[in-house]
């Protein structure tokens, strides 16, 4: 099950909140895994990266390139290339990892989201099948130095798979948190961290099927009140954790001069 995830997903592991929701059985296959046959749409990858595209532009006037420039000239090539490669993954999971979970949020105060978008399947970038090839294997979060500042910040137990992914970057990590620990407190950079956030709960009913999951429904399968207020919650949780990691990425890779959008066309 976890491996049609990944693979429909595109990345090469799955991500932490999947893993967690996993914990909750019956919720997971019977109203997680529906979803996945919107995911393997050409209109939900491209909504995702139309949210990697609007990350940008808030971090492109804070983040001092030749800064970072600076830091890299300190490494070989391959130092920079790894780092690339993860952001790349980065780049295009977490904006479907986070149109999910508001989906799924969506789900439980309706009798349907979904079912608007287009059904035309979804065509695999060359980055994608990059991304699929690179092995990441993250680390445990019990064992992560950062969690403190994490749990302060986001007032969760729970450490962004993004700043996990870097521990084998030991130095890129703490050059990048020193930088990047307060870019929540740049007004462009709030404003936007909190439209990514509504806009990935405005655009569930562009899914191309329709998802259930209301309260009801999952009262009625023998999934209690307080499970259901513990998913709810951890889908609330990183559904605000998802939208800021996202502008992190996108300043990350602003640092690296990486700017491209893929499907907002400049004009």
């Amino acid at each position: 099950m976890h491996e049609m995830i990944t693979s429909t997903l595109r990345s090469p592991f799955l991500p932490t909140p999947f893993k967690k929701l996993g914990q909750h059985k019956i919720y997971f296959e019977i109203f997680f895994m529906q979803i996945l046959d919107s995911i393997d749409t050409q209109g939900f990858i491209d909504n995702a990266l139309y949210v990697a595209d609007i990350s940008l532009e808030p971090v492109e006037f804070i983040i001092a390139m030749n800064e970072h420039k600076k830091f890299f000239n300190k490494y070989d090539l391959e130092f920079k290339k790894n780092i690339t490669s993860i952001l790349n993954i980065f780049d295009y999971q977490q904006p479907q990892v986070l149109l999910i979970l508001a989906a799924l949020l969506e789900a439980f105060e309706n009798d349907t989201v979904g079912g608007n978008g287009s059904l035309a399947p979804r065509i695999d970038r060359t980055q994608e099948k990059d991304n699929q090839k690179f092995n990441l294997v993250l680390p445990d979060s019990e064992d992560f130095h950062l969690s403190k500042e994490f749990e302060e910040l986001f007032e969760s137990d729970s450490v962004p798979d993004l700043y996990l992914s870097l521990t084998n970057h030991q130095d890129y990590l703490v050059y990048i948190w020193e930088n990047l620990q307060h870019l929540s407190s740049f007004p462009d950079v709030r404003k936007r961290i909190r439209g990514i956030y509504y806009y990935a709960i405005s655009s569930s009913k562009f899914l191309a099927k329709p998802i259930h999951g209301s309260v009801q429904e999952c009262i009625s399968v023998g999934i209690s009140l307080d499970e259901i207020n513990a998913i709810k919650g951890l889908l609330s949780s990183n559904l605000s954790m998802y939208s800021t990691m996202i502008m992190h990425c996108a300043a990350m890779r602003v640092g690296l001069g990486i700017n491209q959008k893929k499907v907002i066309k400049d004009n």
